[in-house]
């Protein structure tokens, strides 16, 4: 409000006089001497600018005056003049005057007064923690009505953490917030303008060894909680955690930490292998035996391989035992699964071993040899093929049980065995020791050969069981002359007694005795003679208990039909062992036994197969050979010369299967053969 001091003479406003468009001031018309003003009241601080002039002359002066102490003048000015007072805090009164000097005024004489600006001081407070603002931080003090431009700018990161200005907030004449690092404001009155920030840290988790992660490494603002998710490439793993790993919680496969500063932090997945225990007592197991690290899902195919039989043991597997991801138990030699749990497989064996029950002499048996489970018993039957015999063991014997009742052989199978029943045919020639001297028996009862009661100490003639009057009859055929001599005894308590015969005439008779006597008999006469022994029994008071004996039978003349072994499987003549030079001492039973250069046979097996004792090569051989497309079994040698002599017997057996126990009869389903000959 401006307020003319000279009432008179007041200031008024015209428009021809203007420093700019519009109108100024002018000051009243006034005598010499005389002062006309114009004032207003202002509030500082502030300032005050304008524009004056005084056209006038004569000593004339426009003064300005703030609370009466003038602060400026002009004198003369024809041309606009730019003046400025800076006003103090406080209630203030700014006056114009112009002073009329001497001399004679005109209508021209004035002050002009134009532009007037009053601009009050205002202040702008600026804080920021970061950054560099513009205005920088702290107060500043501005003309009313100044536009300002404020900005701040963002400070490089540092050590994994920077500063993000989010916007402001003001109060006065800046806007109340904004999201922008610069504002722009004109201000009217005391402000401020607060920049706003926030705190980023560098947040890097790294996953190694067995797992990933999508996380990708970022700024993350602070306070804030950060969840990361492992994932393991296993189903069984470890997890352990290096690097700033203060505060960080891990549950599972989530980590989980607050963003309080920067981190690095590495994750570290280690696959828990899963364990496999192997244990085989036998073969070749795979996987081998022990403890294997296997991996979650592994298939395993678990086997083993059985050992070849060795020294009469035979391993086999009866399947296996289990726990965790293996079955609990199953057979065969191999199973897959697939491991899932700490597990173990044990493979199950039995333990068998060779049980060979070989025979020798006349003797069969129903069992040659298998394997058989350690721990059991193995039963053989056998029978003898001869009607007289004697039956021992030989080979490895110990805890073997020969029943010669029930015919029985019990071999234990504690360990691998080879046993041998050794069966020898009782003869009577053998048992009259007479080498050569063959006999014939005949009668209501045969003799037979026995060693239960002897005189040698091995085995003698025994006359068959009769009563009342019938007799068990003993006879020899000779090439006299020569002395027949014999050992004898009558075991009987009846009317018993053996009558001697040469050549069917009655020479004497043997009463009975308790012990062993010696005859001799003078035989005269070339030519063919016969001695007969005829133990009879008279009277119903004899006992088939009642019987004769006859023992060490010796003659020194010739045998009809020539001398052959006696105690042998088969009579083998003297000529022929004489011919290949066999015997040793004049024993030609030990010869006939002997065994061959060929490894094979004995002796007298060569003679029934028609082939050299002394040759190494020699063997009795088998073939089939195709006649018309058609097979046929042949042999070699055939001492029958296929079919025109009857010098042995050749029976052609069969099997189906190799491993089958017995031969039998061929047929269609035959597959193997084999060829046996005998004597006729």
């Amino acid at each position: 409000m401006w307020t003319s001091r000279n009432a008179s003479s007041a200031w008024f406003s015209v428009a021809d006089k203007t420093a700019s468009d519009g109108a100024c001031l002018r000051s009243g018309a006034i005598s010499t001497s005389e002062t006309t003003s114009v004032e207003t009241a202002l509030a500082g601080p502030g300032t005050l600018s304008f524009k004056w002039k005084v056209p006038a002359g004569r000593g004339d002066y426009a003064r300005v005056y703030l609370d009466d102490v003038e602060q400026a003048n002009i004198n003369r000015e024809t041309e606009w003049q730019p003046a400025l007072i800076n006003i103090p805090a406080g209630e203030h009164i700014v006056r114009w005057s112009y002073e009329r000097g001497s001399g004679s005024a005109t209508g021209e004489d004035a002050a002009f007064l134009d532009d007037v600006d009053w601009r009050p001081q205002v202040s702008l407070a600026v804080s920021s923690a970061f950054g560099a603002a513009s205005p920088a931080a702290g107060a500043h003090t501005l003309v009313y009505g100044d536009e300002v431009a404020a900005s701040v700018a963002t400070p490089e990161p540092a050590d994994g953490t920077r500063r993000v200005c989010t916007g402001w907030t003001g109060t006065g004449s800046v806007p109340a917030s904004g999201t922008e690092t610069n504002a722009t404001f004109q201000i009217e009155e005391d402000s401020s303008i607060s920049w706003n920030w926030r705190t980023d840290h560098w947040i890097d988790v790294a996953v190694s060894g067995a797992g990933a992660t999508d996380f990708v490494p970022q700024w993350v603002a602070e306070g804030e909680e950060v969840e990361v998710e492992i994932v393991p490439a296993t189903h069984l793993y470890a997890i352990s955690l290096s690097g700033a790993t203060n505060g960080v919680t891990l549950a599972g496969t989530m980590l989980r930490f607050a963003a309080d500063g920067p981190r690095e932090i590495c994750v570290d997945v280690a696959e828990v292998t899963l364990s496999l225990s192997v244990e085989s007592e036998w073969g070749a197991p795979s996987p081998t035996n022990g403890i294997h690290s296997l991996s979650w899902g592994t298939e395993v195919v678990a086997s083993v391989a059985e050992p070849e039989p060795a020294d009469g043991f035979r391993y086999i597997c009866t399947g296996w035992a289990g726990s965790g991801s293996v079955p609990p138990e199953g057979a065969g030699t191999n199973i897959a699964f697939t491991i899932d749990a700490t597990s173990a497989i044990r493979w199950t064996w039995a333990t068998n071993v060779w049980l060979a029950a070989a025979v020798s002499g006349p003797v069969e048996a129903d069992f040659a040899g298998d394997w058989i489970e350690l721990g059991s018993n193995v039963v053989v039957r056998w029978t003898p093929t001869a009607p007289y015999f004697t039956i021992a063991l030989a080979g490895d014997t110990d805890g073997v049980v020969l029943d010669a009742g029930a015919r029985t052989l019990s071999i234990p199978s504690d360990r691998p065995r080879s046993v041998t029943l050794v069966a020898k045919e009782l003869t009577l020639a053998g048992a009259l020791d007479g080498q050569g001297l063959r006999w014939t028996t005949d009668g209501a009862a045969t003799w037979f050969p026995q060693i239960a009661e002897t005189h040698d100490g091995e085995d003698a003639a025994k006359s068959g069981s009769i009563l009342g009057d019938d007799t068990s009859a003993l006879e020899v055929a000779l090439e006299g002359p020569g002395s027949f001599s014999w050992s004898w005894k009558i075991d009987a308590a009846g009317n018993v007694g053996v009558d001697v015969l040469l050549d069917a005439k009655w020479i004497q008779n043997i009463a009975p005795g308790a012990e062993w006597a010696r005859e001799t008999l003078a035989i005269e006469g070339d030519g063919r003679h016969t001695v007969r022994f005829e133990f009879w029994n008279e009277g119903t008071s004899a006992t088939r208990a009642d019987c004769a004996y006859l023992d060490e039978v010796s003659w020194t003349g010739e045998i009809p039909g020539g001398r052959t072994t006696l105690e042998g499987e088969v009579p083998v003549p003297f000529a022929w062992l004489d011919e290949y030079d066999l015997v040793k001492g004049g024993d030609y039973e030990a010869a006939a036994t002997a065994h061959v250069s060929n490894g094979a046979n004995q002796v007298w097996e060569c003679y029934v197969a028609g082939i050299s004792p002394t040759n190494a090569a020699a063997r009795f051989e088998a073939m089939i050979v195709f006649t018309n497309d058609t097979p046929v079994v042949h042999w070699f040698p055939d001492l029958n010369e296929e079919g025109t002599k009857n010098e042995r017997v050749y029976t052609v057996e069969g099997k189906t299967n190799l491993v089958d126990r017995s031969w039998g009869p061929t047929n269609e389903s035959t597959r193997f053969f084999r060829v046996k000959v005998e004597m006729p």
